[in-house]
């Protein structure tokens, strides 16, 4: 538990921390407005903090989280709670989606090539699988992006605009099929090569001789013992989703947490920025502890080494 609040605490530290580096601060573009005098400027800063020390802005921001308060968006003019109440939903979509898409591409390619190792076309098939990864993961996430915003068809980019019109957001398919592309090849690797090293074990030599067909004891026995190396990277894949999820959103137009990230760095927003740190790393903190909870449940041996 000390190792969760510390993670906390040290990610809103880097955040406040960076923000009081950057020059200007949410009243910056202010001072070119003649109609508002530099007293009113002063009194706002004042009020929100806004030129305080880092210490001093983080403790004014906890004491308000200590009320129930995650403080006032100076950028969009309301309170944070509500700001994230509408966003949180529709970036959990996208990287609900965009998590089973990539999970189920990459394992469809590694134990598709894992059934046919034997075959006539085995060899092949595994060196262009190795070639097309390497590949495709040099793409970067941007670069898809943007292809996609060339190549797709109107009505798909438009669905992504539901939100801004008012209309409840739709499932986001594009933007979730761009985050799932910069995840496959490398999943498909990682768990190619756990499907590999357990075909090695002597038990599946064991399997096949009492004469269970190769794709009995691929579902039965082979996969069941990656598990221990496919559910943290499972954990790892929603901690990259969330980093790349800034990306996809702001060049798709997805009203999630990523693009209102952008918006409150650029206009100086702490109050929401910071709200935002806190969220992301609540979320990661929680795969974690469900990866760890996972592991448990399908490996008895962390059971019974935790009953010792």
């Amino acid at each position: 538990m000390a190792t969760l609040f510390a993670t906390i605490i040290a990610s809103l530290l880097v955040c406040f921390a960076l923000s009081a580096m950057t020059p200007g601060d949410a009243f910056t573009q202010l001072e070119l407005d003649p109609a508002i005098p530099p007293a009113t400027l002063a009194a706002l800063r004042a009020r929100y903090a806004a030129q305080s020390g880092v210490t001093a802005r983080l403790r004014a921001w906890a004491t308000g989280l200590e009320r129930g308060k995650l403080g006032y968006s100076l950028a969009f003019h309301r309170p944070v709670a509500s700001l994230l109440r509408e966003r949180a939903p529709a970036t959990l979509r996208l990287l609900g989606l965009a998590f089973v898409l990539a999970w189920l591409l990459a394992l469809f390619w590694a134990l598709s090539e894992a059934l046919l190792a034997h075959s006539r076309w085995g060899g092949l098939l595994h060196g262009v699988s190795g070639a097309l990864a390497a590949a495709w993961s040099s793409l970067p996430v941007g670069f898809v992006a943007v292809v996609a915003l060339i190549v797709a068809p109107v009505a798909w980019l438009a669905g992504l605009a539901d939100f801004g019109g008012g209309r409840a957001a739709t499932w986001p398919w594009l933007a979730a099929a761009v985050l799932a592309c910069e995840f496959i090849p490398a999943l498909y690797l990682q768990t190619a090569q756990a499907l590999q090293t357990a075909l090695g074990q002597p038990f599946v030599v064991a399997a096949r001789a009492r004469g269970l067909s190769r794709a009995r004891v691929l579902w039965k026995h082979v996969v069941p013992n990656t598990f221990d190396t496919l559910i943290p990277l499972g954990s790892l894949t929603v901690t990259q989703l969330l980093v790349d999820t800034v990306i996809v959103e702001t060049l798709l137009g997805w009203p999630g947490l990523g693009q209102l990230a952008v918006s409150a760095a650029a206009q100086r927003d702490l109050p929401l920025l910071s709200a935002i740190v806190l969220l992301t790393s609540l979320l990661v903190i929680a795969t974690g502890i469900v990866s760890d909870l996972l592991q448990l449940w399908t490996n008895p041996r962390l059971r019974l080494e935790g009953e010792v």
